[in-house]
């Protein structure tokens, strides 16, 4: 499971956008919500995920996370 947060430029308010695969993720963040594929690199991501060692991708305007959240010290039950 992937998870992309993401703002689009010159608005406010974050959204979510969920998926299988990281491609998938992209493409919902392109196609359906708008956001400008110019501030994507796909093969930046996938080459950033081909590892087990890393679960968050982190830009300026998005993030995308592989797997369920995980657990820090600012989260509460």
């Amino acid at each position: 499971m992937f998870k992309a947060e993401f703002v689009l430029p010159g608005e406010t308010g974050k959204q979510i956008v969920v998926a299988e695969t990281a491609q998938e993720v992209v493409k919902k963040m392109i196609n359906e919500r708008g956001f400008p594929d110019y501030f994507i690199d796909l093969p930046d991501i996938e080459r950033w995920f081909s590892d087990d060692k890393h679960y968050r991708y982190i830009r300026m305007l998005y993030t995308i996370q592989r797997g369920p959240n995980r657990m820090t010290e600012y989260t509460s039950f």
